[in-house]
Order: structure tokens, then C-alpha cells, then sequence
């Protein structure tokens, strides 16, 4: 049986004849002869029962600094052994720190003769004599040599070793960075009474007590910048004031270890260590007298560079040892030639300095806006005259029409179809439902929708008009009406591009007698247009505007069929541009005149066709405040001539009407902005019956002045009512083609086109279903419905709700109601869930 101690590493061995002792005989109790040859040494019975010892301990690790360990220094030990050990566990040699014990963990060594244990120094541990290590310190853990013998782990003591001694307590506060703080009034050079101040900078907060000064060196005389703030915190700052006769070329300097005076500690009492490198003289911080030389600089363009030779100049005033020029602008740099180039409209000053610090040269500069960006808001802003004008003409002059003929009625809603004259009572392409101005389907005798597509610009209208009073006697009637529109456009001009929408409201009063029409309306119109400009300095961004007008408005009727009026404007407002990325400025004001007059005769109906000629012909004119931004300071006049015959051929067939239209006319664009003339012609058909209402209906631009221009639209529209209490099923379908979109969301948002790549023609379809049913013992009709409206131009629009009208008919209910859930999707702009409530009486 193997012992402790016992070993053989080549394997065991037998002698020849090896065997003694006792008696061996055979079964016929014969001796046996013990004789034989030698057994060689097995390598595959080696024998191992000797533990392994520690040979060794000592200290590898030294210290970064002088003989001590600092926080976070690593103290590593190394435990020899006579052979190759392996560990299990996690062993620990302990050493003696400072009268306490610390414990260093295991780092490597396992399947080697030598371990590795290693200790990080923390916050506070101390050891003046040197660290040490007691006798058979070495706990924890297996350690063996991977054949059973767990190792013997005596060894001596480690003395204290004066070379590993540790100090990790907390020092005293010390100065971390020296820095001049303030800047001179001009270019690098401190004037006389100008402070000069230099921070301090401590690694913590610092408490000074008594009279702290820095000396600073200020042209090689010592000059003391006395304490002004900072005790409490980790900076203090020292201020110097210049005084007369202080010069120094090269800049200030403050040599190392210059802080005296007074006392200054840490948090916990210690006094701070106060030495720090000096800082050496710095250019930007000189001290002398200055030359001011002012020169005169032409009114600057933003983007336009203005170059001066600066030798002769400084020659004139008598300067002349004046060195390498630095001037300070947009783009800094030495020159003995100054190009200034303006980035924005302003008013400011570029400050030049020579490097003796003995000249500044200031020129004042007067910073406009780039002739590209002003050109292209003077375009934006004479189509924003232009879509004015065409709001006045269509929404007014539509009231007009219908006054002028006895049409109107208090409650009646009315359309102002763009530049074809009042609607023929019938069925709309996409008008109110159920008498609600605004949502997707259609109905009889109550309006519609219309898109136009005009082109450099283009443009895409929508309105309608909404008598809301009306108080009549035999001599004279009074009427109080509202109306509205939409108008979008788009525009590419030599020097950039636009494209934008306006909204206006109108709310009027007038009286009528036999054979006249006067009265007053109030506007409010608001504009929101992107742009892109060229030039030196191209950029983009927004264009907004508004303005609330007063339009006195008239009309007379010298015959039956002719009827003559004119419309005047006079608005005020606000106009704003903010590039992008930049912050918004304050709004230029905006002012405004107008004046449009027009004609009507109607030709009879010859051969049974419907004949009308209208004209107008009007101005607008439009002006921003004076000032530098590129929205101030413009003024634009246009001016607009049409003329157009319309013809209608209204047949009976069965219980409905068959209507096919045709207009034809011609305008021409004038004064400021995109100009030309232009063929228009649109028709289509109607049929109309109790029930069931179509519509069709294109318009294009034949011809027009300027190239590439082009209006085209094709819209649908079938609609089948319900019956004429409003009760059971309805349906309305409308394709459409040609720039239309949904309009009644382009009023509830403002903001559509931004970001949506303009609404260039594409196909649509909108569609309705609802169910109508009374009430039981209650007046009244509550109608549900569902409504789409598709687009190829990546819009959607689902819409579901109830509604409820009072007694009346179908069309004029006295009192409406309607709740609806929508989902409205512009890609990739955003998606609106909007809940509507909306309510309506006529009286």
C-alpha cells in the first residue's frame, strides 16, 4: 500500500530475485527456487503520495509613484510552489495593512508553479511602513497537484517592505487649469479701464479667507488681479483693470505659482496646494491703444461677396507699421485684402485688428436680402394678389348673381362656380349631404365642389356662398350671407420655385331693390406657401401671409339681361418668412388694394340653347413695411382681364332633366409675377331626376402664353337619394380625374401641402352610403352613414357617424346634427383621427 511521502516518477521496478522471506512449496512439499530475472521500471505505475510546498512569497507589483501605492494601484503577490499545482475554489492570501488586513484574491497561476494573487489599493488605506504578509497566510480554496496531494501552504512571514508602503487618504485640494476668461472689447487688444479676468480652476470646491491675489505680467511689469467671486466653489476669478500707460505686444501672461496672499482650503479643512505652470503669454489678450479707422461699405446683398484693398486706406489715416491684418467675420483669416461675405440681412460690424495691437479698423455694414429670395416672395406674394383678386371676383361677384336675378332666399346655400356663374339648381359633383356644407356626397339645389388646374401658377379652387338672413319690404330687402374658398397654386420661375394654398372667409350685409345690389363685405384671408430660391446663396423656406379686408361691392341692372358691378378692396395684415433652420423674425405688415368690375348679358336662348357673355377685369396691389428681411420692402401690382361665353341646353327626359354645358373663355394675366394669356374651356352634362342625380364634367387650357403650362380636370359623380322624407337606403359614388382631392379637409387643415410634394392631377374616387329612419313618437330623422374618399395621390379618408335633422326636407332640415369618426391619412405627412361634431339651423 502506497504511503504518505512515497514516490516514483518513472514508474515502479523489481530486482532479480527479489523475493525473500518465509517458506514456498509445492503441493508434494518441495521448496520452490526463488530465482528470477529483473522487472524494469513501468512508466505506467508511477507513484505520486508527496504534497506540494511553497517554495516562495514575495512582492512583484511596484508602486507609480515614489514608494507608495496610490488609490486604485494594484499590489501583486506571487506564491511559488516546488511543483505544478491546480486550484479549485477561490483561495486568498491575506496581508497586513496599516493595523488592519486586507485580502488579495487569486489572478492566475492555476496548472503552474507559481500563483498570482493581486489587491486594488481603495479610498483611504494606509500603510507608512510597507505592507507585509504573516506566516501561512495562504486560506481558502483547494490547492493540489492534480493527483489527490493537496498542497502544504506553510511558508514564512513576509516582512513589512519599505519600498510597498500605501497612501490612498484623500489629498488636499489642488489647481487644475489656469485660463483667461474674458475677452477684450476689440479685436485682441485691451483698452484702458477694460477688465481682464483669469480663472483659477481647482479639482473641488474651495473656501478663501483674507486678500487672494494672482499676479499677472502685463508688458513684463507685475500687475495684482484682486479675488471677485468663486470662494465655495472649484473656480475663482481674478480681475484686473487696465490703467493708462499698460502695454504689452504679445499678451498677457501669469507665471507659475503666482497665486498669494490670504488662505484658501478644501472642504475638510486641509490647506490647498497652490502651485501650478505658468501660462505663457497669450496673442488673443493684448493691452494697448487703439487706432479706430471707419470706412464706408456699400449696402451688402446676403450671399454676394464685397472685397476692399486695405493698404491704401490705412495709408490715408497715416498708418502704415500696421503688420499682418486679422479680420474678424463670417470667415476669419490673415489679410492684407478684406473680403467680407454676408450670410443673413442685418445690420452689424466687421472689426479688423493688426497683430501690434495698435490698429482696429471697424466698417459698419448694411446686410439685405438676396435679389434671388426676393425675387421669388415678389412672384409668391403677386399670386397671392391674383388668388385675392380671384376670391373677391368669384365669392362677391356670385352673391351678386344671385341677388341681381331674385334668386336668393334666406337659408339657401349657393356655390360660387369660378368664373361660369351661379350653379344651375341640380345635382353637385361632391356637395353637402343631408344640408351640411362640407361632407362627401351630393344633393340637389344645395351646391357642390370644384377643382381647376391653372397652371405657372397652378391653381385648384374650391368655395361656396350661404345667405344666412334675409328681411325684405316691396321698396327694398335686406340680406346678412357668408361664403368662403380654397385656392391652391404652384409656380417655377427663373429664380426659384413656390407652391402654396390660401383660405379666405367672408361675411357680408347689403340691400337690394328693383334694379340694384349694394352692400359691404369683411375677409379674412390666410396664405401658406413654401419656396426655393438660387443665386449666391440658395436656400428655402416658408412664406406666410394675412389679411383681413373691407370690400364695398355694388351692382345695377340697366336692362333685364345685362347687369353691371364693380367690387373694391382695402385690406391690412401680416406677411412672414423664415428660411429653414432658422428662427422665425418679427412679421413685416402687409397692406393691400383691389379693385375689379364686370358685366353680364345673357343672349337669350336661341335654337333652345342657353346663352350668357361675362366679363371682369380688375387690379390688386399688394405692399410690405419698409426693412432688411427678404419679405420687407417688396411691392407688387397685378392685373387679370376674362372673357367667356357660357351655353346650356337644359331637355326633359321623363321625370328628370338632361343638361349638357359648354364654357368658353378667354383671360389674360398681367403685371407682376407669371403673366400670359390663356383659351379655357370646360363642359359636361347633368342629369337630374327626384332621386338619382349624375354628373360630368372636365375642364382644360387649350392654349396659353406661357410654354409647359397646363390645366386639365375630368370629375363623376352618380348619387342616389333617399326618399323624399329622407327614410331608407342612399348611395353616392364620384371617380374623379384631374387634381381633385378631398376639399372639406383641405379647410380643416391649413397646413395639408407642406411636406406632401404639391397636389398635382391624379384619379380619386369618393363614396357615401347611409340609412334613414324616424323616430317612433318623435319629429325628426336619424340617418347613418359611411363615407370614403380615395386618392392616387396618397391620401386616404374613412369616415363613420350618425346624423339627425328636425322636420323640413331632405335638403333644408330647420335643425341638424351630426357626429362622426375620421381617419385621415396624408403619406407620408401624418395620420389624424379626429371625433366631429356638427350642427347647423335655419331660420
Amino acid at each position: 500500500m502506497v504511503r504518505e511521502g512515497d514516490g516514483d516518477d518513472d514508474g515502479v521496478s523489481i530486482a532479480a530475485n527479489a523475493l525473500t522471506g518465509g517458506a514456498i512449496e509445492d503441493a508434494g512439499g518441495n521448496a520452490i527456487t526463488r530465482a528470477f530475472a529483473a522487472l524494469p521500471a513501468d512508466a505506467g505505475q508511477r507513484v505520486d503520495a508527496v504534497a506540494p510546498t511553497v517554495t516562495e512569497v514575495r512582492i512583484v507589483s511596484t508602486p507609480a509613484g515614489n514608494d507608495a501605492y496610490k488609490e486604485d494601484e494594484v499590489i501583486e503577490f506571487v506564491v511559488a510552489f516546488n511543483e505544478v499545482v491546480h486550484v479549485t475554489g477561490s483561495p486568498v492570501l491575506t496581508m497586513s495593512m496599516g493595523g488592519g488586513t486586507r485580502e488579495a484574491t487569486l489572478a492566475s497561476g492555476s496548472g503552474t508553479r507559481t500563483l498570482r494573487f493581486s489587491y486594488a489599493v481603495r479610498v483611504e488605506d494606509r500603510d507608512d511602513d510597507g505592507i507585509s504578509v504573516a506566516a501561512n497566510a495562504l486560506t481558502g480554496g483547494v490547492i493540489d497537484d492534480g493527483h489527490g496531494n493537496e498542497a502544504d501552504r506553510t511558508f514564512e512571514a513576509l516582512p513589512a517592505a519599505a519600498g510597498h508602503k500605501v497612501d490612498a487618504a484623500t489629498p488636499a485640494a489642488r489647481v487644475m487649469d489656469v485660463q483667461i476668461s474674458s475677452r477684450p472689447a476689440a479685436a485682441g487688444t485691451y483698452a484702458e479701464d477694460e477688465g481682464i479676468e483669469i480663472t483659477v480652476t481647482f479639482d473641488r470646491a474651495v473656501h478663501v479667507t483674507g486678500d487672494l491675489v494672482l499676479t499677472l505680467s502685463v508688458g513684463g511689469r507685475s500687475r495684482a488681479a484682486a479675488l471677485v467671486s468663486g470662494s465655495g466653489t472649484p473656480a475663482l476669478v481674478f480681475r484686473y483693470v487696465v490703467q493708462s500707460g499698460d502695454e504689452d505686444d504679445d499678451g498677457v501672461s501669469v507665471a507659475a505659482n503666482a497665486l498669494s496672499g490670504g488662505a484658501i482650503e478644501d472642504g475638510d479643512g486641509k490647506a490647498a496646494d497652490l502651485g501650478f505652470e505658468a501660462l505663457e503669454a497669450q496673442d488673443g489678450h493684448r493691452v494697448g491703444p487703439e487706432i479706430q479707422v471707419e470706412l464706408e461699405v456699400p449696402v451688402l446683398s446676403v450671399g454676394t461677396p464685397w472685397t476692399a484693398d486695405l493698404a491704401g486706406v490705412l495709408s490715408e489715416v497715416g498708418v502704415r507699421n500696421y503688420g499682418a491684418l486679422v479680420a474678424r467675420s463670417e470667415h476669419p483669416g490673415v489679410v492684407s485684402v478684406v473680403t467680407v461675405t454676408p450670410v443673413r440681412e442685418g445690420i452689424g460690424t466687421v472689426v479688423i485688428t493688426a497683430t501690434n495691437a495698435r490698429l482696429v479698423l471697424s466698417l459698419a455694414v448694411t446686410v439685405g436680402a438676396s435679389s434671388a429670395e426676393k425675387a421669388v416672395l415678389g412672384d409668391a406674394l403677386a399670386t397671392i394678389g391674383r388668388g385675392l383678386l380671384w376670391s373677391a371676383t368669384n365669392t362677391i361677384g356670385t352673391r351678386l348673381d344671385m341677388a341681381g336675378d331674385g334668386r336668393t332666399r334666406p337659408g339657401d346655400v349657393l356655390y360660387a362656380v369660378p368664373e361660369s356663374g351661379p350653379q344651375e339648381t341640380g345635382w353637385s359633383t361632391a356637395g353637402p349631404v343631408d344640408g351640411v356644407p362640407g361632407a362627401m356626397g351630393g344633393h340637389p339645389a344645395a351646391g357642390g365642389l370644384e377643382w381647376q388646374t391653372t397652371g405657372y401658377p397652378t391653381r385648384r379652387d374650391f368655395g361656396f356662398e350661404m345667405p344666412l338672413i334675409g328681411i325684405g319690404s316691396k321698396a327694398v330687402s335686406w340680406g346678412v350671407w357668408g361664403g368662403g374658398d380654397y385656392w391652391a397654386f404652384d409656380s417655377e420661375p427663373e429664380a426659384g420655385a413656390y407652391d402654396g394654398d390660401m383660405t379666405s372667409g367672408y361675411l357680408g350685409v347689403d340691400a337690394r331693390g328693383e334694379a340694384w345690389v349694394a352692400g359691404v363685405a369683411v375677409s379674412h384671408a390666410q396664405a401658406d406657401v413654401s419656396y426655393e430660391f438660387g443665386g449666391d446663396a440658395p436656400g428655402a423656406g416658408t412664406l406666410e401671409t394675412e389679411l383681413t379686408t373691407v370690400h364695398p361691392y355694388v351692382q345695377w341692372s340697366p336692362h333685364q339681361r345685362a347687369r353691371l358691378w364693380a367690387i373694391l378692396g382695402f385690406g391690412t395684415g401680416e406677411a412672414l418668412a423664415v428660411r429653414d433652420g432658422e428662427d422665425a423674425g418679427p412679421p413685416a405688415d402687409l397692406s393691400m388694394a383691389m379693385g375689379v368690375a364686370g358685366l353680364r348679358f345673357d343672349l337669350g336662348s336661341p335654337l333652345g340653347v342657353d346663352l350668357a357673355v361675362r366679363g371682369d377685369a380688375g387690379f390688386a396691389e399688394l405692399e410690405t413695411g419698409d426693412g432688411l428681411s427678404a419679405v420687407e420692402d417688396l411691392s407688387v401690382g397685378v392685373h387679370q382681364v376674362r372673357l367667356g361665353v357660357e351655353g346650356s341646353w337644359p331637355l326633359q327626359l321623363g321625370g328628370g332633366t338632361f343638361v349638357p354645358f359648354v364654357d368658353i373663355g378667354g383671360r389674360f394675366d398681367g403685371g407682376d409675377g407669371q403673366t400670359g394669356g390663356a383659351l379655357e374651356v370646360a363642359g359636361g352634362v347633368r342629369f337630374r331626376s327626384p332621386n338619382v342625380g349624375v354628373e360630368l364634367k372636365g375642364r382644360t387650357v387649350a392654349m396659353h402664353a406661357v410654354e409647359g403650362y397646363s390645366e386639365s380636370g375630368l370629375s363623376a359623380a352618380i348619387v342616389v337619394g333617399p326618399s323624399t322624407d329622407g327614410r331608407g337606403w342612399s348611395l353616392s359614388l364620384a371617380p374623379r380625374w384631374g387634381g381633385a382631392a378631398d376639399m372639406t379637409d383641405m379647410l380643416w387643415r391649413r397646413d395639408y401641402r407642406r411636406g406632401s410634394g404639391g397636389m398635382r392631377p391624379g384619379w380619386g374616387l369618393a363614396g357615401r352610403v347611409g340609412y334613414g329612419a324616424g323616430l317612433r313618437e318623435r319629429p325628426g330623422l336619424v340617418t347613418s352613414f359611411g363615407e370614403f374618399d380615395l386618392s392616387a395621390r396618397d391620401r386616404r379618408r374613412v369616415r363613420l357617424g350618425v346624423s339627425y335633422r328636425l322636420q323640413g326636407t331632405s335638403w333644408q332640415p330647420p335643425v341638424y346634427l351630426e357626429l362622426a369618426g375620421e381617419r385621415v391619412e396624408i403619406y407620408p405627412v401624418e395620420t389624424d383621427h379626429r371625433l366631429v361634431l356638427t350642427g347647423r339651423a335655419h331660420f
